[in-house]
């Protein structure tokens, strides 16, 4: 196998960055030792490769689109590819150009919203050039076909993400400064754009949910320009909030192990890596359920699914998840997390993509 990847970056920090670092282990780990990766990425200055576990060919633009361009179509016409990997569409106007100088099948990756607003020019003819679209979830795919009906054209399928491999339990460790337990927990951005991810409706409904369970705090990983906003609103009504900020790796895998559930009541996620790893904690999960998230968190059964808009709702949920059913919650998700999101199940399903494509066994 030889493949070609394109993506924004793997060196640094999201989701976007993880699942490309996930797919370039998933291909080598499915076509085997013989498999030749390259990879060009638009925003890293230098890669660092031993982060992607595997032999790949790496290069970074340094976040010029020129170089980024010419570096793609350098490697494109270097070798006879067996695949062209679109891990970002970002990459999908140079399909105008590279395409015409040597056919390879193109498998495109469309993460949450980056399709959610219409897609038009040289990056809509670029996209119309990819031979299958891979989509995280069904609610971002008909997202996208609502806001670009011509996506409808591609074949596509949706192909669920999952978690790499850890390297075994860690040691623990002790919480941060200010926390204590029993404590709820939630993980994302603080944005003044982005301000779907139910920051603010937890805070508003707080006082509500601690006079049920006393001394039950909401502990906020995350960091951006809206958090100052967010933590004078937390302080005039007194609710029991610490913010960390950006907290480095290891404390943040201490409060995923030791959190009552975890909480994110988005309502416009288009996937949810955080899910999976409350999930895989074994940890009861507040999600959206106007997002993807009610594809990952099922009803009732590995948590709840809420509409945070709907202040009444939202309290039963948070009650709900740190209250008596949240072993059973957790239990539920740990094992759905092992059935359909682990690595092995991601890199399956992802490799089946590609022989599809390809038409190769191994």
């Amino acid at each position: 196998m030889r493949c070609l990847i394109l993506t924004t970056s793997v060196d640094t920090f999201g989701g976007v960055q993880y699942a490309s670092r996930m797919m370039v282990r998933a291909l080598y780990d499915s076509f085997g030792p013989t498999t030749q990766l390259s990879l060009v990425t638009i925003v890293d200055p230098v890669i660092d490769v031993s982060r992607l576990g595997v032999p790949v060919d790496a290069v970074g633009a340094g976040g010029s689109r020129t170089r980024t361009a010419a570096l793609t179509l350098r490697r494109w016409l270097l070798r006879d590819w067996d695949l062209i990997l679109l891990a970002h569409i970002n990459f999908s106007s140079l399909l105008n150009i590279a395409r015409p100088l040597r056919r390879v099948p193109v498998l495109g990756w469309v993460y949450s919203m980056e399709a959610w607003l219409p897609v038009t020019g040289l990056r809509r003819r670029g996209m119309l050039q990819i031979d299958r679209m891979l989509y995280d979830s069904t609610h971002a795919r008909d997202r996208s076909y609502a806001a670009n009906p011509w996506l409808r054209r591609l074949d596509d399928a949706v192909c669920y993400l999952g978690l790499m491999p850890t390297a075994g339990p860690s040691a623990s460790g002790s919480l941060p400064p200010g926390v204590q337990e029993p404590f709820a927990l939630t993980i994302g951005r603080i944005s003044s754009v982005e301000r779907y991810k139910g920051h603010e409706e937890m805070i508003r409904a707080w006082a509500a949910v601690e006079r049920e369970r006393p001394g039950l705090s909401l502990v906020v990983i995350g960091d951006g320009d809206d958090r100052p906003r967010l933590e004078a609103l937390a302080r005039q009504l007194g609710a029991n909030v610490r913010f960390l900020g950006a907290a480095d790796d290891r404390t943040r895998d201490e409060c995923l192990r030791r959190c009552r559930c975890f909480c994110m009541p988005s309502k416009a996620e288009g996937f949810g890596l955080a899910y999976l790893e409350a999930m895989r904690e074994g940890k009861p999960v507040l999600a959206g359920r106007l997002d993807a998230g009610r594809e990952v968190v099922v009803d009732g059964v590995t948590g709840r699914a809420v509409d945070a808009s709907d202040e009444a709702e939202l309290i039963d949920g948070l009650l709900d998840v740190s209250g008596d059913r949240a072993l059973t919650f957790g239990a539920a998700g740990r094992k759905r997390f092992e059935d359909e999101f682990d690595y092995p199940h991601f890199r399956d399903r992802f490799a089946a993509e590609v022989r599809r494509l390809t038409r190769r066994e191994g």
